[in-house]
């Protein structure tokens, strides 16, 4: 996969930047995260798909990666099943959107990228990510495939900046030459009611549009006192940690004025809290509501912090570290367990079947 290090402004954070331009200062003196391991299962799920669907690797040689451990950011990543599927999936997405491409006669090539680094050169030369793939021919039509491996967020392609990014720096580059722009996520996990595949057209005016946008929030991150605004995008700041808005923000929220009803400590049953939280004004409800993501946002920096020092060895009064639910398990060796058990509980007792996976069928 290539690498090719990662931007200041970052599209995959625009989102929270664009919002709050004061947090590219603040994440640039902030310490370094510590990776997930959710995080490390994308990395390492993310080059398969791009080595199948350049051709690097054919199917049999994927499926072969099957229950391979590999080492990412300090996590044994087991390759399985659905990495594999996720692999097929992207690729046959692709696949598909380019012999779509090539039925209509042009005189342009159809052409495909993986992994292409693209800078939005009409903006700012700090603003570049690099594109899962882009497919396109000029004077038709340009993809924009995004391929998100995480099942826990689930990625709308409306309006989404990092992808939109991705548009403006590939015409930047390629030249604004293009009818009609696809912005496509493939997130093989992702439980949605539009399936695992997701797409949106922004219009050309939108783009332009969006590009007037990055202008004015690039600028804004530059300014000596950039603003701080706290929402929904400060989940994955590096910074929410150190954030004095998020803190201010969570504080405002713990006073609201709570006089109407009895206080919460003196409830006892669940049931009560919920009928005296009925007793609140809508928009009392509609105030504590957009406090929400803010106060998320601090709890979740909150456990960080106090999980990186108990992982260092300090004690936290309270607190302590337990051990996670164990992972998959495997036997050493197969042949020794039926060896041993076949004769006590029968082998049909040691197996069981299930359907195959739609990289196997």
């Amino acid at each position: 996969m290539a690498d090719h290090g990662h931007a200041k402004l970052s599209p995959s954070q625009a989102k929270r930047w664009i919002n709050c331009a004061g947090s590219v200062a603040l994440a640039a003196k902030a310490p370094k995260q510590a990776a997930s391991k959710y995080a490390a299962e994308g990395t390492v799920a993310h080059p398969l798909a791009e080595l199948y669907v350049t051709g690097k690797l054919d199917f049999l040689e994927l499926s072969s990666r099957i229950g391979k451990e590999v080492e990412q950011d300090g996590f044994k990543i087991e390759i399985g099943e659905d990495m594999i599927d996720g692999a097929v999936e992207y690729h046959d997405e692709i696949m598909s959107d380019r012999r779509a491409l090539e039925a209509t006669p042009k005189p342009m090539k159809v052409l495909g990228e993986a992994e292409r680094k693209v800078v939005v050169s009409s903006v700012d030369p700090d603003l570049w990510g690099t594109a899962d793939y882009l497919l396109y021919r000029k004077g038709d039509t340009l993809y924009v495939h995004d391929y998100k491996f995480g099942a826990g967020v689930i990625v709308d392609p409306e309006e989404n900046e990092q992808a939109m990014i991705y548009a403006i720096a590939a015409m930047d580059e390629l030249g604004w030459a293009f009818n009609k722009v696809v912005i496509k996520i493939i997130q093989p996990r992702g439980q949605h009611i539009d399936g695992t595949v997701r797409e949106w057209s922004p219009s050309i005016e939108r783009l332009k549009e969006f590009r007037e946008e990055l202008r004015a929030a690039v600028k804004r991150t530059r300014e000596p006192n950039a603003p701080i605004e706290a929402g929904s995008w400060c989940q994955w700041c590096p910074a929410k940690p150190y954030c004095p808005e998020i803190h201010r923000k969570a504080q405002a929220s713990a006073a609201l004025d709570f006089d109407i009803v009895a206080p919460m400590a003196e409830q006892k049953a669940a049931g009560e809290r919920l009928q005296e939280v009925r007793l609140l004004p809508v928009s009392k409800l509609a105030d504590m509501l957009t406090w929400k993501d803010t106060v998320k946002a601090l709890f979740s920096a909150v456990e960080d912090v106090v999980r990186e020092k108990l992982s260092a060895g300090e004690e936290v009064p309270g607190w302590k570290l337990v051990e996670g639910r164990p992972g998959n398990r495997k036997w050493a060796d197969e042949d020794a367990v039926v060896a041993q058990y076949a004769p006590v509980l029968g082998e049909d007792k040691l197996y069981e079947s299930k359907l195959v996976s739609p990289s196997k069928l």
